[in-house]
């Protein structure tokens, strides 16, 4: 009897792997993340881009589904939530910017973040600070401008004999506005090609706000340094217990308790004591070339303005893009969209 090839066809089979919503870009989730120039008379698109989940950023997914700790995670990594967005100048491939780099999904951070704007100063909560050498420097973060929830026409299912389309799509929208990612002081300019999403814990202490120390301390004597390092060391009176204060605060120096002429107002950048003295001392950034304040003598008050350190901010997706030259007098909108 001769042999016979018999063929069987498996309809079903193509439901039998695993789908994504994002057009099968293989087994990693993504998202697009569309770039618009905000016009006086509209929004033009300048690039879509798909972005990259990255690892920690799957990892919260599961921790968010399952409510659980993974191992070596933070057990409270499932409580943060999305929140803060930042943008880098790190995204170009090594000595060509206008060539976008590839995103990892090891990886966790922005390559070469940028400030977005460097006047917060811990007075909007929209901002978020990071570190920088240990000293927390403001407007690294913006949080984004609204969420909207989407169905994924690409996952529709039949209930009960009607069609649904399930909310799987979540569109955010991040507006840079005028003041922000100017670039440093004297360029009037930020080049920008890499941007990212990250969560963040609501349960801990807003980090772009700051709270008044609740004991006043008196400043003995105010000593300048020199010149070229563009700082000021205040030294304050002896048994002065100034163990809560941290690179990152801010010190305000008033001529009396209830002054609402402050002096100066400047960010710590080093603690510490007198050398065979109990005399505490803080070395301040002259940032805004503040005056010396009062003399030595003079009844001299200062505040100190605690900022705690950032709640764990951790990067949950990351784009690359073409080169965009971010200018005062230029709008951008980012609509970044997460395929769930």
């Amino acid at each position: 009897m001769a042999k016979q090839l018999i063929k069987i066809t498996d309809n079903y089979h193509p439901q039998l792997k695993d789908k994504l919503s994002t057009s099968s870009q293989l087994a990693t989730p993504r998202g697009v993340v569309g770039i618009y120039d905000k016009l006086p008379n509209g929004e033009l698109k300048i690039i879509q881009k798909s972005n990259l989940i990255v690892f920690q950023g799957r990892e919260w997914l599961l921790q968010r589904a399952f409510g659980s700790e993974l191992q070596g995670a933070d057990p409270n990594y499932y409580n943060r939530y999305l929140k803060w967005f930042g943008i880098g100048s790190g995204g170009g491939e090594p000595g060509n910017p206008l060539q976008a780099g590839a995103t990892r999904a090891w990886d966790t951070d922005l390559v070469q973040p940028l400030v977005l704007n460097p006047l917060v100063d811990g007075a909007d909560p929209r901002y978020a600070p990071r570190p920088i050498s240990n000293v927390l420097i403001d407007g690294y973060f913006k949080e984004y401008a609204s969420v909207v929830r989407k169905e994924d026409p690409a996952n529709g299912y039949l209930y009960e004999g009607k069609q649904f389309w399930s909310e799987l799509i979540a569109e955010i929208r991040i507006e840079l506005s005028s003041e922000d990612a100017n670039g440093v002081s004297g360029t009037g300019y930020a080049d920008l090609n890499e941007a990212g999403l990250f969560i963040d814990n609501p349960a801990s202490y807003n980090p772009s706000s700051s709270s008044a120390n609740s004991d006043t301390l008196l400043v003995n004597s105010i000593i300048k340094l020199d010149n070229f390092t563009n700082q000021i060391k205040y030294i304050f009176v002896e048994g002065t217990d100034i163990s809560t204060v941290m690179p990152g605060d801010r010190l305000t120096v008033t001529s009396s308790l209830n002054s609402e002429n402050d002096v100066s107002d400047a960010l710590v950048i080093e603690v510490g004591y007198q050398t065979g003295t109990c005399l505490a001392y803080v070395v301040v950034e002259n940032e805004n070339g503040i005056s010396e304040g009062p003399y030595s003598g003079h009844d001299t008050y200062a505040r100190i303005a605690l900022k705690s350190s950032p709640a764990d901010i951790s990067m949950f997706s990351r784009v690359t893009f073409s080169t965009i030259r971010k200018t005062i007098d230029r709008e951008i909108v980012f609509l970044w969209k997460i395929y769930f």
